[in-house]
């Protein structure tokens, strides 16, 4: 099988093993959104094939070819993720949680 093939049957199988939540599929890494560095960057979901954490990515100094991969803590992801999803929208009222938490 040749190796984009192998790629498009993985990223087909991640959709099945993955929880989205409701939030939409898994997407090839390959089509995730670059932040620029000196701005604000743009959040994403990543999964490596061992966890499910928010981060963005940006393009290697050294490496026109390359990414780097870091999460909500500025810490580098590894091993380097294979599937991102955009992050779901924010609550519209954030206070109506607050009212069913106090019993209203």
């Amino acid at each position: 099988m040749s190796d984009e093939k192998q790629q498009d049957a993985s990223e087909g199988s991640i959709g099945q093993s993955a929880s989205t939540g409701g939030l939409g599929a898994w997407l090839p890494i390959r089509t995730a959104p670059e932040s620029c560095r000196g701005e604000r960057p743009q959040y994403v979901l990543f999964y490596n094939g061992h966890h499910v954490g928010v981060g963005y990515r940006y393009q290697a100094e050294d490496d026109d070819d390359s990414y780097v991969y870091v999460d909500e803590c500025e810490e580098f992801i590894l091993p380097l993720p294979t599937h991102w999803m955009p992050l779901p929208e924010a609550p519209n009222n954030p206070s109506d949680r607050l009212a069913e938490d106090k019993g209203e």
